[in-house]
């Protein structure tokens, strides 16, 4: 398997370290830890399969702590992430293990993007942040989203970023 990165193609070999960055740019990590790079036409659905479980593995059972999943820059790559996961979890609805995987991401994920210290306030991030919150609210993750925070901080950071008339400031 090939994470396609910037016309090159990267060797996936298990276990994949989630946590490597061979070019020392920023970029690299975003790009790797949004799982963007995931798509059924260059995966099989085993390999989508197996990469899954090996982020899994990497970041919930072996608990590494990398910066791109556990800190505030972790912000934009987590709702790329996000919107990736639901893409392809219906790909497993025969699949209990990994479908409650994906599933227990998504919500780790949701808990993430609500927690104040990650929250850029006034700042495309944070309106990125709450645009997949309020996605993911409005489908069947209600329980796990503490809704009118989310709308609280929102509606500043829109009226930090824009005027009355829809300038941006």
């Amino acid at each position: 398997m090939f994470i396609n990165y910037r016309n090159e193609r990267i060797e996936f070999n298990l276990p994949f370290d989630w946590a490597k960055n061979p070019y020392k740019i920023s970029s690299y990590p975003h790009h790797l830890m949004s799982l963007r790079w995931i798509n059924e036409e260059n995966f099989s659905k085993e390999q989508i399969k197996i990469i899954i479980l090996d982020f899994y593995d990497f970041h919930f059972v072996k608990k590494i702590l990398h910066p791109y999943y556990v800190k505030i820059q972790a912000d934009h790559c987590t709702c790329i992430r996000l919107f990736k996961l639901y893409q392809i979890k219906d790909l497993f609805k025969d699949d209990d293990k990994i479908y409650n995987i994906i599933n227990n991401i998504i919500f780790r994920d949701l808990k993430f993007l609500q927690n104040k210290k990650v929250y850029r306030i006034g700042h495309n991030h944070g309106i990125m942040a709450d645009t997949a919150l309020l996605f993911f609210y409005n489908r069947c993750y209600k329980n796990n989203i503490f809704l009118l925070p989310i709308l609280y901080r929102s509606y500043i950071t829109f009226c930090m970023m824009w005027n009355i008339f829809g300038e941006t400031k």
